[in-house]
């Protein structure tokens, strides 16, 4: 290779070598002019993509390995040119412009897959990770490697150690090393170099390896961590840390980040807290079904069988051995139920949960406690009320109700029953109604006590405080004593949910004034200045005075008399009390009954129930989702997750441990965490109990009876467990990913020093109130507690969701599945903050161990981001299918465009294409910046496209959360259904609405058996699946046919039909690509608009000649004239494109014969002469015909003659300046002047 002996200026002034670059540049297919800068600079762009973006590595080095000899001389030539410049990074070195190389090495590496992850992550550091860094980096990169390479060639004369270093430089570099070494094989191909240089290769797997920028800015072995990114952008732009731009930041942190802002030891306080009493709640469940199948199977359903029933389920001696004898499975139920009432107990009498001794006793004298249920909370529907109030057994309840708001009771104030009816005024004197009036007020309360509500069950059980006046009655009007079942139910739930948020401020109270982040009551008076920045953790909630309100700032507002008073004397900051409120709320739930809150809630509802329509009935959806599940759980670096699942499973050998295994899992918030689900099930809550009947038929509309099916009782027994499924997919992912970090968490453990393990020990009990301890047992909890940490961070959970989008759950307007994509980008942000903290503390501790779990995280975060684009790319190859790229991308939705598509050919002569970017959940991270990568990988400078790019990543980033919901675009096809008077809109509307609306199995159902020849009518087939330009409706003739129809709905893999179809893409939709449909659709959107355009301009210029303003300022006319054709040339360049793109993979025969297809043709409103000049890139605009002109001279004497041939010349000058020039460049255009 040459020596650096040239000037930039005399590398631009050097005949041969530009030659050189020229024809190679020209060989490799790039569009070049003869002007020396473009030729220079144009070489010089792709060569720094091909040194520094792997993609582009691997495109251009095909290319170049596939040039004929004498443009590989050319080319190898035109290289050793370049390589004599000096360094463009030398100041004074009379290198390439300094500016220009640094742009292309930063676009080029941040468009560099490899390095994907690492500009997210400089997302989330506001720029530590970005583009400008990167071209700072590759810069940097440039200027070490001549120093470099001595030393690390030296390093490496022993084999053994460059194997070695070769296999690290693999894993800390993927990608660099992987392009080193596709550059020396171009190279050695070139004749440039003999050998492979492993030192080389190995160094530029170090010097730019797979995230080392992000590895980099974490690891800072013997510096300073990269922190602070918002802190330094405030300080930049000079923005004072004043108190609106505090609360304005305080206000983004708890709606927008995730877990609401807090730090992580508090948000795990809240998910313990959430899930410590979950194995006590399933076990409840349990014990009310099974008690619900003994009283089915063994008991006649009346009054007597219940009352029976229940005073066992109360302790009556009498009623147990009746039961004993007559049902050995209600027996068991109900010892299984008194059981679980005294492990309940024991869990709420926990000492480090700091109940009152009030509390204390309420239990004591309640060992027998069996809570009572009502009809009106437990059922969705009772008698009607004209029938329940004239039984004779309920004729007192108007009476005995009147006679009850004449009484009042000074110490009950406002609570007396009179007060709340407007009966009496509030000292008890009476409002003088006449008896009617009254009657009328307390028939109409009692109907309202009557009506089913499910929503205003109370929490709190037998500590309910009682009223004298109403309890009697009331217990007779709501229907005492319901099924024991949900009574046993309920009673287990009306003794944990009265503690749940003890539980949660002593937990708080204790973890926060160990780390500081709280004061006793009096240590806030130390500094008074700071009185007024701390509010009390817990609020008095007291019944006995109604009137007063607890405080809006405080987090928690508890009953008074339930908590011991030393929580009474905590208090926190109030930015910290904000955040928790947040956290705590039911964001998005209106419970009270306004009708603004009932609109927002059934909206919300009918959303929820759409999109389970998708996912929980769906039944290749929950194919996705378990594919999903196993690739998170590999991306994350636990691969082997699967190995410790099942040898976890060998160790559990009993019944017992199973149980102790799983109710660990839950009391960790392990299990129950699925996001998507979560989010649904959050917007369906209480749906199905809703009595309102126009809220019933709502949300029976929206989701197409889905909602009624669940109100029988086999649809609820359907939902319960299509949704177990759904989320036990998910739970399973995320045991596997504990069980593989508790494995790694132990290796570390092992491998710590004494001082290091007491560190940890002294951590986790001073973060979670947990006393220290130097026990197995202890240390078990340690781990545990790290592992379920690291398991938390690195897959989707529903608790960490930026609260907004839980907000927005009463505003269905925006975004579908909005949480997945939120929590991914958690994910990857800490996926690579984890990796890169871990090899840092391994080297400063010495730890191995460490080591190798961060080193493996990064490599498995950076590999399997790409693996579904690799499995394409092999898979293309291999059947020959790679060519279609292009023409599938040109014919495809925008937002597919980029995916990793799988393409099959058909013996049809079609295409059968699979997007396996669904399996992979760094998609909608993919998506951001795939546009810009393709570019890149073409060898072209992406600055040309950059505008573009740049709108496609921001319209992609923020697609998922502001892209219309199921629910808007139901609302708008119903609308539009509803309001217009074109049958084909109308037809189109409700289609649309029953797309959107329709469950995935019945979509797949309706399909199968239209295919299969089974239709509802002809007509309906037609308006849900059209046909369009020669189609022809087909049924299954043979197993072909059927597998081909399977593979459609996304089950392939069938032999016969997709033979050789991967795993990977087993659980895909395969689409059909037919060329002809695709290329008329294509076409039809692109010239639309301007034949339609053309149309109207020639019947405005035949206006426009009878105006005599118009028609002598001619210039204005063939203004119009040439804007007419300037929008036809860029149709037809966009057919052109098209066309183009299937010269490619079909050829120039099948491509001219689909242009001249009579449905092609017709929908591109194309002229043979059209269609010859697009296949030849050349534009052939319209002309306008010679009757328009003698119609012209026969209407206006004045343009006869000569006048008109004149005429007729200036307009031809227009056509001349388009006609047939090349396609593939920028509109000509014709300047005019026009007069004013």
């Amino acid at each position: 290779m040459a020596e650096k002996t040239q000037t930039y200026e005399q590398l631009r002034q050097d005949d041969t070598a530009l030659s050189n670059m020229y024809h190679s540049l020209k060989a490799l297919g790039e569009n070049v002019s003869l002007d020396r800068d473009d030729i220079l600079e144009t070489f010089m762009t792709k060569r720094r993509y091909f040194e520094t973006n792997i993609a582009s590595t691997m495109s251009q080095g095909s290319d170049i390995k596939d040039l004929g000899v004498a443009e590989k001389q050319a080319y190898s030539n035109a290289l050793d040119s370049v390589d004599s410049l000096s360094s463009a990074f030398t100041p004074g070195g009379g290198g390439a412009p300094m500016w220009r190389a640094l742009k292309d090495y930063a676009i080029a590496g941040a468009t560099d897959p490899t390095n994907l992850l690492s500009i997210l992550a400089g997302a989330f550091t506001l720029g530590s990770g970005g583009a400008a860094v990167w071209g700072a980096k590759e810069a940097a990169k440039q200027g070490v490697k001549a120093t470099l390479k001595a030393k690390t060639n030296a390093l490496l004369k022993n084999r053994a150690v460059q194997k070695s270093l070769l296999v690290e430089g693999t894993v800390a570099g993927a990608g660099g090393s992987a392009s080193a070494a596709r550059r020396q094989n171009v190279d050695i191909d070139l004749g440039r170099r003999k050998n492979y240089n492993i030192g080389e290769i190995a160094l530029q797997g170090v010097a730019e390896g797979v995230l080392s920028p992000v590895a980099g800015a974490g690891i800072n072995i013997g510096g300073t961590a990269v922190t602070g990114g918002v802190k330094a952008g405030l300080k930049a732009t000079g923005i004072s840390d004043s108190v609106g731009v505090q609360r304005s930041k305080d206000f983004l942190a708890k709606w927008l980040l995730p877990q609401g802002g807090v730090d992580e030891t508090t948000a795990r306080l809240l998910e313990l807290n959430e899930s410590a009493f979950k194995p006590i709640k399933e076990k409840a469940e349990r014990v009310g079904f099974d008690i619900d199948q003994a009283y089915r199977k063994d008991f006649t359903d009346n009054a007597d069988s219940i009352d029976l029933v229940n005073k066992a389920m109360e302790g009556d001696d009498a009623a147990r051995k009746i039961v004993s004898e007559q049902s050995p499975a209600m027996k068991k139920a109900l010892d299984d139920f008194v059981n679980l009432r005294e492990e309940t107990y024991g869990a709420v009498r926990d000492p480090s949960i700091q109940t009152s001794d009030h509390l204390q006793n309420i239990w004591k004298k309640n060992p027998n406690y069996a809570r009572d249920i009502y009809d009106r909370y437990t059922k969705t529907a009772r008698e009607p009320f004209d029938k329940f109030i004239n039984r004779t057994e309920n004729k007192n309840l108007i009476p005995d109700l009147i006679r009850a708001t004449e009484q009042y009771d000074p110490k009950l104030g406002k609570e007396n029953i009179g007060v709340q009816l407007g009966i009496l005024n509030s000292q008890g004197g009476s409002k003088n109604l006449r008896p009617d009036q009254i009657e009328k007020i307390v028939r109409q309360e009692i109907k309202n006590q009557y009506v089913p509500d499910l929503r205003k069950r109370s929490k709190l059980g037998a500590l309910k405080s009682k009223n004298p006046q109403l309890d009697p009655l009331m217990r007779q009007l709501w229907g005492r004593n319901a099924n024991p079942a949900i009574r046993a139910t309920e009673t287990i739930m009306g003794i944990v949910e009265p503690v749940t948020d003890i539980r949660l401020a002593s937990s708080l109270s204790d973890s926060l004034l160990a780390r500081g982040l709280a004061v006793k009551g009096a240590d806030r008076f130390a500094d008074p200045s700071k009185v007024n920045d701390y509010i009390k953790l817990i609020t008095k909630k007291d019944f006995t005075k109604p009137g007063k309100r607890a405080s809006e700032e405080s987090p928690l507002v508890i009953p008074s008399k339930l908590y011991s008073e030393e929580l009474e004397d905590v208090y926190i900051p109030k930015d910290l009390a904000g955040k928790l409120k947040v956290m705590l709320s039911n964001t998005g739930r209106r419970d009270d009954d306004s009708f603004t809150n009932s609109f927002l809630n059934t909206m919300a509802a009918t959303q929820g129930y759409m999109k389970k329509g998708k996912t929980v009935y769906s039944p290749f959806a929950h194919a996705r989702n378990f594919m999903g599940m196993l690739q998170y759980t590999a991306n994350s670096g636990n691969v082997r997750g699967l190995g410790d699942y099942l040898k976890n499973r060998r160790t559990l050998k009993t019944p017992e441990a199973k149980q102790q295994f799983r109710d660990k899992m839950n009391r960790l918030g392990i299990r129950g965490s699925a996001v998507e689900l979560n989010q649904i099930l959050n917007r369906i809550e209480g749906a199905t109990n809703d009595p309102n009947k126009f809220r019933k038929l709502v949300l029976n509309i929206g989701s197409l009876g889905v909602s009624g099916l669940e109100r029988t009782g086999k649809g609820r027994k359907v939902s319960q467990r299509l949704t177990n499924i759904y989320s036990g997919t998910d739970d399973f992912g995320k045991i596997m990913t504990f069980l593989s970090e508790r494995r790694k968490v132990s290796n570390m453990w092992g491998e710590m020093d004494d001082a290091a393990k007491q560190a940890s020990r002294l951590k986790y009990s001073r973060e979670f109130g947990k006393p220290l301890q130097t026990t197995k047992q202890f240390d078990d909890e340690v781990l545990d507690e790290m592992a379920t940490q690291k398991t938390l961070n690195v897959v989707p959970v529903y608790s960490r969701v930026p609260k907004i989008l839980e907000a927005m759950r009463g505003i269905p307007v925006v975004g579908s599945f909005t949480a997945f994509p939120a929590e991914n980008l958690r994910n990857k942000y800490k996926i690579l903050k984890l990796g890169a903290e871990e090899i840092r503390d391994g080297f400063e501790s010495g730890n191995k161990s460490l080591i190798k779990t961060g080193s493996n995280r990064l490599l498995a975060q950076g590999g399997f981001a790409g693996a579904t684009t690799a499995a394409a790319y092999v898979y293309n190859e291999v059947n020959g299918t790679s060519g279609a790229l292009d023409m599938l991308r040109e014919s495809m939705p925008e937002w597919m465009k980029y995916h990793a598509l799988q393409v099959r050919p058909g013996d049809d002569g079609k295409l059968y294409v699979t997007d396996l970017s669904y399996l992979n959940p760094d998609q909608y991270v993919l998506d951001m910046i795939m546009p810009l990568m393709v570019t890149a990988a073409n060898g072209e400078d992406i600055t040309n496209t950059l505008d573009n790019g740049m709108s496609s990543i921001i319209k992609n980033m923020y697609a998922p959360f502001l892209e219309p919901s199921l629910l808007a675009n139901f609302t708008k096809d119903m609308y539009t259904a509803v309001t217009t008077d074109d049958s084909r809109a109308f037809e189109n509307s409700i289609k649309n609405m029953y797309k959107t609306a329709e469950p995935g199995a019945l979509k797949v159902v309706t399909e199968l058996l239209g295919d299969a020849g089974i239709n509802l009518t002809k007509g309906t087939r037609r308006l849900l699946d059209p046909l369009y330009y020669g189609e022809e409706r087909g049924s299954f003739k043979d197993s072909k046919d059927v597998a081909n129809k399977m593979a459609r709905f996304g089950l392939q893999g069938i032999p016969g039909a997709t033979d050789g179809v991967p795993l990977l893409s087993m659980t895909l939709k395969e689409q059909v690509f037919d060329p002809r449909k695709q290329m008329a659709f294509t076409a039809k959107a692109l010239t639309g608009d301007a034949k339609k355009s053309w149309s109207t301009t020639l019947s405005k210029l035949k206006t426009n000649f009878q105006d005599p303003e118009y028609s002598r300022n001619l210039p204005l006319l063939l203004s119009d004239y040439n804007e007419a054709i300037e929008e036809q040339f860029m149709a037809q360049q966009g057919v052109a494109k098209l066309a183009s793109s299937y010269l490619k993979y079909y050829g120039l025969k099948k491509t001219r014969e689909l242009l001249n297809d009579k449905y092609v043709k017709n929908s591109g409103g194309f002229s043979d002469t059209e269609i010859r000049g697009i296949l030849a890139n050349d534009f052939i605009p319209p002309k306008i015909s010679d009757s328009f002109w003698k119609d012209l001279a026969k209407s206006n004497p004045e343009y006869g003659g000569n006048n008109i041939s004149q005429l007729r010349r200036e307009f031809n000058k227009v056509y001349r300046a388009y006609f047939r020039k090349n396609l593939g460049e920028e509109v000509p255009g014709y300047k005019f002047k026009i007069k004013e």
